[in-house]
Parts: structure tokens; sequence; C-alpha cells
């Protein structure tokens, strides 16, 4: 990002003032209710440890049983009760849910990391509702259940451990021009929700005047709306978008985080919930997530959101899942600023910031889809401090120096501003800061100028001042001979408390760059914070910087001294933003060429991989994703599903209307088929009439569904010039020793078959997963 220059007519305007004056999982549909055997802790399906695959922050090992953290009635207790039942629901991915009837997901991950510290086993039950599992916990038939809210009821009934991680609600729309835009919105009548949600009640208490329709399970919720039964479904963000993607229902969309008290998301924290009696198990658990070290829970975290791919939200800027999931688990951005520095940055009598600072936070909240709170500091130092401590996560306008890239990491810089002293008006010009020897000058304490300039010159004796008040304050007595500042500072000064008695003296050689400082241990808030400034743009910021750095000047009454110093110190500083403007202007040609070279090779790329007829991939794109997908499978053992499809009898459209009409009718099955498909499935034009489909993190029961939409989709179709076709479809799923051409060739023979059986049909692979449909 380039650095943005103060204009012409500003620096003119400031040198006026100056002489004057002086910034997956996918959910199984597997109904049948299963028991698992005692596990010490094993994993129940794949995770971290058994992630052979993985990186090494992938592979943790966690710490056996307790000790020293654990109290002397803890210990006995888990002595008496070696083990424990945990209810788990096997529709609620990717937080649990049950997978070929087994238990998995990130709780059910984490409850086993937990009982690997406190040396207990786990008999997980699974049970296909929250209904079921709820009442099994009320009648003591389970002891914990994995993820659950609290709400005013609950809280009656059962413990809760502290919270784990935190998800938002959301409205999930269709994506089409009608649909509501947010719950206020008067086009909404009926909303879906899972009959036993705990966010019900917090939905009735925000928004009393929605009709709330209950669902049995969320994915006959989100069905419920992409028919249009009703008007939007509410849920827990990251479940109810796996669900939807898992299940090949496309065409929903975020319309709205829901907002709590009118500003925060509203949060449904994640808890395990422990039935009354067992108080001393609910504090054990606390207790180790206490010690579970932050590598671990970020291993569970990628184990089980980095490949989701949600129903886009509709946000400018490009999050990784990581980026999104950690700001997630934040709720809100901390945000540390200088308390006294205007027009950059204030702390007003009511807590609350100002200046640029206060803008630029306003807008990486509005990109990043969180809350900004101010963490409050009454100087500069102690806001470093605080972000060095973890109390605060950024600070909006910082420079980058070396001293501060131990904990601290920098955005590129999306403003500059030049250093200059200010002096006693009748002091002489300095024209370059080395000239004044041992001299003192005052610096604001911590400021990035201090360090620089004991780094360069080191004769110079740098008095710390509190802010740009007590520095000035200092000149003025005679103490020091200048105070250095930015040049936007210390014209706000001088001219805010009308200083004719200083004046800018000299310009220093080197700019303030602002940039957003994060803290070095949250990387992926830094990377989730560059991103942000980009999406917002230069020409946006720039306008912001403008608005507190550009402020118009109104010049005293004039005095013959004004008159003789206005010419050389505009000359100078004409001279100086010519310079910049040219230099900008350089820097910018440069970035636009290496924009165009990396455009020009992704469409090169994009080209390589594309089928010319119907603008899908290729077999070449197969060949890039498929051994891909299939890595990704075993490494994290998920379902891989594969359909090859093809229109019935297409040949005779080539002979009764023509090739050009067939070739029309190619693409138009292939946009039939595009609409259909989620962001993570590939689709491509396999060669003539044939399409073939990679699904991941799609089992046997959901590829059939899916397929099925597809079979029925295309057969109620009517293609331009042609009318009714249908098409056959062969699924293979993924098996352990696969190879790509494997898996490819067995759902060519599963097509092959459909033909054979009449076409406009369905043939599965493994017979036993799903029968035949005509």
């Amino acid at each position: 990002m380039c650095a943005a220059k103060p204009s012409l007519f500003v620096l003119v305007g400031l040198a006026m003032l100056a002489t004057t004056a002086a910034w997956v999982a996918p959910q199984a549909r597997a109904a049948e209710t299963a028991e698992v055997p005692k596990t010490s802790g094993a994993h129940s399906g794949a995770g971290p440890a058994e992630d052979a695959g993985g990186s090494a922050a992938e592979a943790q090992t966690f710490d056996g049983p307790a000790s020293d953290w654990l109290s002397d009635e803890q210990r006995d207790f888990l002595a008496k009760h070696p083990v424990v039942r945990v209810g788990v629901d096997a529709y609620w991915p990717p937080f649990q849910f049950a997978l070929n009837g087994q238990p998995t997901g990130y709780s059910v991950d984490l409850i086993q990391a937990l009982a690997r510290r406190l040396g207990i086993e786990l008999e997980l039950v699974v049970r296909p509702s929250l209904s079921t599992l709820l009442e099994m916990l009320e009648q003591g038939q389970v002891d914990v259940l994995t993820s659950l809210y609290v709400n005013e009821d609950r809280q009656r009934w059962f413990l809760y451990t502290k919270p784990y991680r935190s998800t938002h609600l959301a409205l999930i729309t269709r994506d089409v021009a009608t649909a509501p835009k947010a719950l206020s919105d008067p086009v909404l009548r009926r909303v879906a929700m899972q009959r036993k949600d705990g966010a019900i009640d917090l939905i009735q208490r925000l928004h009393p005047e929605v009709r709330i329709l209950r669902f049995e399970d969320e994915l006959d919720a989100l069905m419920a709306v992409a028919e249009g039964q009703v008007d939007a479904v509410i849920g827990a963000a990251l479940p109810t978008l796996y669900l939807a993607n898992s299940n090949h229902i496309v065409g929903l969309r975020v319309a709205e985080y829901l907002r709590d008290k009118g500003s925060a998301p509203a949060n449904t924290s994640l808890h395990f919930a422990v039935r009354p009696g067992l108080l001393l198990l609910r504090d054990s658990l606390d207790a180790a997530l206490a010690q579970l070290p932050p590598a671990d829970m970020l291993a569970l975290e990628r184990r089980w959101f980095q490949d989701l791919v949600a129903v886009p939200e509709r946000s400018t800027s490009d999050l990784t899942l990581d980026e999104r999931t950690f700001i997630q688990r934040l709720g809100e951005l901390r945000v540390c600023t200088l308390p006294n520095w205007m027009p950059y940055s204030a702390i007003t009598a009511k807590g609350q910031q100002q200046g640029l600072s206060a803008d630029l936070s306003a807008l990486l909240s509005r990109q990043l889809r969180a809350p900004v709170r101010l963490y409050p500091t009454e100087t500069w130092s102690a806001s470093l401090q605080a972000v060095r401590d973890g109390r605060c996560d950024l600070l909006p306008i910082a420079m980058d120096v070396p001293s501060r890239r131990t904990y601290l990491d920098f955005s590129p810089p999306y403003a500059a501003q030049p250093f200059v002293i200010a002096t006693r008006r009748r002091g002489p010009f300095i024209n370059e800061l080395g000239d004044l020897g041992r001299a003192s000058i005052a610096i604001i304490e911590g400021y990035a100028q201090g360090e620089l300039i004991r780094t360069r010159y080191p004769a110079i004796q740098v008095h710390s001042v509190a802010n740009a008040q007590e520095g000035l304050a200092l000149v003025d007595r005679g103490v020091v001979v200048g105070y250095v500042d930015s040049l936007a500072t210390i014209a706000y000064e001088l001219r805010s408390r009308q200083r004719i008695d200083l004046k800018v003296a000299g310009m220093l050689a080197f700019d303030l760059e602002l940039s957003v400082a994060t803290r070095k241990a949250t990387p992926l808030l830094g990377s989730a914070v560059g991103k942000a400034l980009s999406a917002i743009g230069q020409e946006e910021i720039d306008r912001v910087v403008d608005r507190w750095l550009s402020a118009p000047y109104q010049p005293p009454p004039d005095r013959a001294w004004v008159t003789r110093l206005l010419i050389p110190v505009v000359t100078v500083l004409l001279g100086l933003a010519l310079w910049n403007r040219q230099l900008s202007h350089t820097n910018q040609q440069l970035a636009d060429a290496r924009s165009k070279l990396a455009a020009q090779a992704l469409e090169l790329e994009r080209l390589a991989t594309t089928d010319g007829l119907t603008g899908i991939g290729n077999r070449r794109k197969l060949d890039e994703t498929l051994p891909r997908e299939i890595e990704r499978c075993r490494r994290h053992r998920l379902p891989l599903s594969v359909l090859m499809l093809d229109l019935d009898h297409f040949k005779q459209v080539n002979d009764h209307h023509g090739h050009p009409v067939g070739d029309r009718v190619l693409a138009e099955f292939a946009d039939l088929l595009r609409s259909r498909c989620r962001s993570i499935d590939t689709l491509v034009r396999w060669g003539g009439e044939e399409f073939l489909i990679c699904c991941p993190q799609t089992d046997a029961t959901a590829a059939w569904a899916f397929a099925e939409r597809l079979r029925s989709g295309v057969e109620a179709h009517g293609f331009e010039q042609v009318g009714q076709l249908t098409t056959s479809i062969g699924i293979a799923l993924f098996a352990e020793t696969d190879s790509p051409a494997d898996l490819v060739a067995r759902a060519d023979r599963m097509l092959y078959r459909a033909k054979g059986n009449g076409r406009n049909r369905i043939e599965i692979a493994d017979s036993s997963a799903a029968g035949s449909a005509t």
C-alpha cells in the first residue's frame, strides 16, 4: 500500500501556519443412534493427534494426567469417577456430529484433549437430536454435553464450564433481490430455527415482533429457506453454513449478523454443560481448559475450520477461515491509542477516542465485522506496554521502528507526514538536525522519532515529555532548543493555541509513516488487518487522512515578518511537494506494472485450465484439483465423492439440430450444473457431453441427494431450441487406496451402468449406500 503524501495545497497551508504562529467435515446424515466404547480420550474421528500427514502444529501431543493444577478434592473426585459419559449431537457440524456413526467434531476433539490431561476415560453417546440429549442430561443418563449455549431456563438445570469458543448468530436468506436484508426488514414474516436452539430466547428478547417457526433440526430449517417455505433461518453462523455447504444447499447468503444491544454481534458462547451434583467435574474441566496451550487450541481450529468454505458473507476483504475464526473468537478489537496527540488521536473526558485514530478504527471495525473497544491509557508508553502485555489488540496509528518489531507486526504504511522541529520565533532556521550539536530537544516519551534521533544523532540530548503541550512549553521557557513532532501535530498546536511566539524552524530527514500495529503473538489478526486495509482502499483512507491532516487554516492578522519569511519557506515546501508527487507517481507506475503482470499470469493460468466452450474447468483443472482433494481426505479422514454425468441421447441433438445448437446446449447444461454446485466443488468438462464434479466433504448420502437434485433439475429444465433432456449420473466414493485415476474410472463405470439400466438415473459404486432412482 502506498503511503499517502500531503497534497500541495496542504503543505502550503501548513507552511503559512508555521511561519505566522510558528491509521466436515460435512454434516453426516447418519440418523442411526450410536454408542461408542470407552476411550482414554482417544480420538474417534480424525483429530490432530492422528493427522500423520499434518504439520507439527496439528500433530499435538498433550500432557499426561493432571497433578499440581488440580485441587485435592478434584483429584479425589476424578479417582472415584474415572469414566465420564458425554452426550454428542449427531447433527451440529463442525462442532459435534456423527460420521459413519462415530462422534467427531471440534468440541469432541476438545473434550478428549481435556480427558487426556485429567487422566479420565470418556464414553461418548451419540443421539440424533439436542432434545434427546437435554433430557438425558436432566435424568443423569449422561454427565456432560459438549456444545451448549447458556440461557435462563438451562441455567436452572445444569452447571456450565467457562466458554471455550464463541459463535455469532446469523440471519441466512436466499440470495435473491427480494429476500429480507435484516430482521427489521418489513418483508420478513417467517423465520426458521431449530426447535431446541438455546438462542431462541435471545431472539425473542431482541426482536419480539419476529415469528419463529421451530423445526426439528437445522437441516430441515435450511431446506425450508432454500425452497421458499420460510423467509430466513437463524442459527449459529459456522454450524449453519457448514450444514448448507456439506448438503449442497446453494443460493443462500448471510443477510445480517445479528446485533446485541445495537452494536456487538449477538454472541452465543459455547460451554460444556455438566449435570447437577458434579460441580467438581465442572471445575476440573475448567482447570484443564485453562492449562491447554494456545498452540493446541489453534491446532483444533485449523483441523476443523481451515477447509470450511462458507456461504459468501459479502465481505470485501478476502480473509481466510483461520483469520475469520480468530477475529470471531476475540469478539471485539481492543484498541490503544495516544491520549493527547491531535489531530491523530485523543481520548475525550467521556472515554471515547477521536481524531484520525477513531475514524480508522471505525473503518477496520466495519471491514472486519468486529466491534472496537477503546482500552484507555494515560501515555503512549502505557499504550505500547498494554499491547505488549496482551491487554490491547492493535494500535491504529503507529510507526515501524526496530525496537518495536520484537512484539509488534506492522501493516504497510497508509499515510506519511514530515517530522519538523518547532523553536522560539526569534531563533535561527535549522537546515539539519545534526547542526544542533549537544543541544536539548523535547520528544514525547516512547515516540518513534525519539529512537530514530537517538540512533542518527547520538550527541543530541533528548528530553522526554508526556504530550505536545508540555514539549512546546519547554521550548517557550528555553529549557530545550526545540520540540520535534509531525508537521500536522505542531501545526494543530500552534493554530489551536495561537502560539505566535513559536515557529517551525526546520524539517527532519525522515517522515512519520503511519501503520496499524498488531501484537506479534496474534499473526492472524495482523494478516486480517492488512487485508482489511487493502479492501478499504487507499482512496477512502486518504479521505479520512485528509479530513484530519488537511484542516482549513485561517491566518491571524498580517505582520511584516510574515511577508519576509513566507516566500522562501513556501518555495522550499513547493519543491518538496513536487518531489513527493513525482516520487509517488513513479511508485504508482511500478505498482501498476506489477499488478498488470500478476493479472496477466493469472489470466494465462485461467485460460490453461478453462474449457473454451462452457467456461468451466477442463481436464487439466481436474488434474490439479483431484490429487489435492484426495490428499486432504486421507489426511483428515473426510469423505469425498466424484460424480460423472452426461446428457442422454445427446448425439440426436447434434444430428437433428446441428453442432452449433449442440454447443449451446452443452453451455446451458454447464450453467445448470454450476448453479447447483458449492464453492468447494470442482466442476469440469471431461470431454464431449461428459462432465465431472469433485465433491469434497460429501459422503454417500449427501452425494446421492446432490445427484438427485441435479437429475431432477435437468429433467425439469427446458433447453433452448431443444426442449426437455435428461441426464445419467455415476457416483464413486473415495476409498483409502484410491488414486485419482481409480476414482474417476469407477465413476465412469457407474455412469455407463446408469445408461445401460435405462438412462435418466443414478448409480453409485457402493450399492449398499443407496438404491437407484428413475
